[in-house]
């Protein structure tokens, strides 16, 4: 094997001994020869095993924890935005109350969920402006369009044709003005959910 050199100390093995030597050697006056002296590495050994076994279970620990905090912080996000999910799911067009939960947080989760609520706020105003607008214009459609129904039935039965025609052409200007006032109710719910786009 390696031959220790003065005053340098090396490991050496020896057959037989399951750890090896740390060996020195020092020379005498010259012509006298050399002393080697050598001491059993195994306690040098043995720490470093050790050592390297603390590492190793401070490294595997280290990882664990990492790992556990890294899935408890995953699943508690899953959770909020799976409470999203369930709120859009559950969302009818007859009930839309339902809102996401929110909590003191300031994370990109608790913005989408302001972001959702927010979006079901403005939903939920325009179904009801819709409503509102429907509910009106049934009540003011009944009246003139009854009164266009008995016109026509009327002019229908008449023999004399000038006057059906004019029951007739009666009828077509109430009809235009009925288009009129469709038209400017619905400018007007569009102009409220801002949905009007104007033309030069």
């Amino acid at each position: 094997g390696m031959r220790p050199v003065g005053g340098a100390p090396v490991s050496l093995r020896v057959p037989g001994w399951s750890a090896p030597f740390r060996v020195v050697t020092v020379s005498m006056q010259p012509g006298r020869g050399q002393i080697y002296l050598g001491l059993l590495d195994a306690s040098a050994a043995a720490l470093m095993r050790r050592l390297l076994a603390r590492f190793a279970l401070g490294w595997l620990v280290m990882v664990v924890l990492g790992f556990l905090v890294t899935l408890m912080g995953l699943r508690r996000m899953l959770r909020r935005v799976d409470a999203i999910t369930g709120a859009a799911a559950s969302i009818r067009s007859d009930d839309l109350s339902t809102r996401v939960p929110l909590k003191d947080q300031r994370d990109e989760v608790a913005r989408l969920a302001r972001t959702f609520n927010n979006m079901l706020d403005r939903i939920s105003s325009t179904v009801n402006q819709l409503r509102t607008l429907t509910d009106a214009m049934a009540h003011d459609l009944k009246s003139p369009i009854t009164s266009v129904r008995g016109s026509l039935e009327i002019a229908l039965s008449l023999e004399d044709r000038s006057q059906s025609a004019e029951l007739v052409a009666g009828a077509i200007e109430q009809l235009d003005r009925l288009s009129d006032v469709i038209t400017t109710s619905l400018d007007v719910a569009e102009a409220d959910g801002g949905a009007l786009r104007l033309r030069p």
